[in-house]
């Protein structure tokens, strides 16, 4: 549970305390290293989420999200050394700050050997002398020189040109190149490769469309989706989705944005809508503000003989959000989540919803329990905090809501921007009851 075995007690780690304590003032673990445990949060590289249902080792969590995750336990824990746990996380916005979470640091002695940055595992696919070529690509890349590594990508790319026994082996380096070079934002070499990925019938033209957006001509990059839904509507249900997180990242103009919308309601007017398309359409229409639309999308699918678990769960969850806070049909909403839950008593994400449609319907004694729950099952993320100490509050047992919400309150200042309308709100209100 900690590295110095199945407890933690004050002397060897900062947390209970009232501030930070200078680096090293506690003792090292068998590895030498101080402070892994407590006086302030470490960022990690992962994003928070749920972790896959069976056996992992050191997972790397989901692939994109909202929230970094942080671990360590902090000089703020309240006695608590469960947050210190190696398996504990929380998280929140990379943007963020506090005097609560920090980096913990390793030095390494300067005459030490300095490594090399590891290679894209797609190097190793690469047969003779591709593989040693993408090396040296890579390798100029991480030195910030554009020019040198685009000068060797040409050459690799002319030699694999006259190949003839790996017919996709120039396509694979093509949009592998791209995709080294947009990751290091060389936007004119990593367009130069991915337009010719495009030009030669690849049907991965998110990477290019990602590229012509972040160097400025925003809507070409939707452009370029929309054209390839256009050619191959097939494609249509990979290419939702990279519509929605390409407009996370930049915004498109008003009037792509009502292509986009006369898309989105092109693919509605098919029977049946794709069940793979109806995440991608429902989040669209709530970016648009209009979650009216999303809601007869939830149920059609929640009719479907092939759902599975995971997007039963997901579906439940938004529909029953949407019936409590657009139509303020919260007993409606409660059947839906009851029986979502029939599966998984346990559900985080479902219970959480439960106990916020209770508070909805002016039922917060009922929402307490379930939101203690909540709390106890996510290890005590600061949201779900949050939403307890607000039923407590609204439930009249102010001490106990207080309590909840100071232990949480140094972490969801980190929230605050990325908050829900509804977050907020609530936010700003037991700030008000608890200063």
């Amino acid at each position: 549970m900690y590295h110095f075995g199945d407890t933690l007690a004050q002397q060897q780690a900062n947390f209970g305390g009232n501030q930070t304590k200078e680096v090293g003032s506690y003792p090292a673990n068998v590895w030498g290293l101080r402070d892994m445990h407590g006086n302030v949060w470490e960022w990690c590289q992962d994003w928070y989420g749920d972790y896959p249902s069976g056996a992992v080792t050191d997972p790397t969590g989901v692939p994109n999200g909202s929230f970094r995750v942080f671990r360590g336990g902090c000089w703020l824990n309240l006695n608590n050394a469960e947050c210190c746990r190696s398996a504990h996380r929380t998280g929140a916005i990379p943007s963020g700050g506090s005097r609560a979470v920090g980096l913990r640091l390793s030095l390494i002695r300067a005459d030490a050997k300095a490594e090399s940055p590891p290679l894209p595992p797609t190097v190793a696919q690469l047969p003779e002398p591709y593989n040693q070529m993408g090396a040296q690509v890579w390798e100029a890349i991480t030195n910030g020189n554009e020019a040198e590594a685009d000068r060797i990508a040409q050459e690799c790319i002319k030699l694999a040109e006259t190949q003839s026994e790996h017919p996709n082996l120039l396509l694979f380096l093509r949009l592998e190149l791209g995709k080294w070079f947009l990751d290091a934002e060389m936007y004119d070499s990593a367009h130069r490769h991915l337009s010719e990925v495009a030009k030669h019938g690849g049907k991965n033209v998110y990477p290019l469309a990602l590229c012509k957006a972040k160097s400025g001509d925003v809507d070409g990059g939707f452009t370029i989706l929309l054209d390839e839904i256009d050619r191959t509507p097939s494609a249509m249900p990979q290419l939702l989705p990279a519509i929605l997180v390409l407009q996370a990242q930049v915004k498109p103009s008003e009037t792509m944005f009502e292509k986009i919308d006369g898309l989105m309601n092109h693919v509605e007017t098919k029977e049946p809508v794709i069940l793979e398309a109806i995440l991608s359409l429902t989040d669209w229409w709530i970016i648009r503000g209009k979650p009216e639309r999303a809601i007869p999308l939830y149920e059609e699918g929640l009719t479907r003989d092939n759902l599975d678990d995971t997007r039963t769960f997901v579906f439940s969850n938004n529909l029953a959000r949407l019936y409590s806070e657009v139509l303020g049909q919260h007993q409606k909403a409660l059947d839906v989540v009851n029986k979502a839950l029939e599966t998984n008593r346990d559900q985080i994400s479902l219970l959480d919803t439960k106990g916020l449609i209770l508070i909805n319907a002016g039922n917060s004694k009922e929402a307490i329990p379930v939101l203690q729950r909540v709390v106890e099952l996510s290890n005590q993320h600061p949201i779900f905090c949050m939403h307890l100490a607000y039923a407590l509050h609204l439930g009249g047992r102010d001490a106990e809501s207080r309590q909840y919400f100071d232990a949480a309150k140094e972490q969801l200042v980190l929230l605050v921007p990325n908050m829900t309308k509804e977050n907020k709100a609530m936010y700003d209100a037991l700030l008000l009851a608890h200063p």
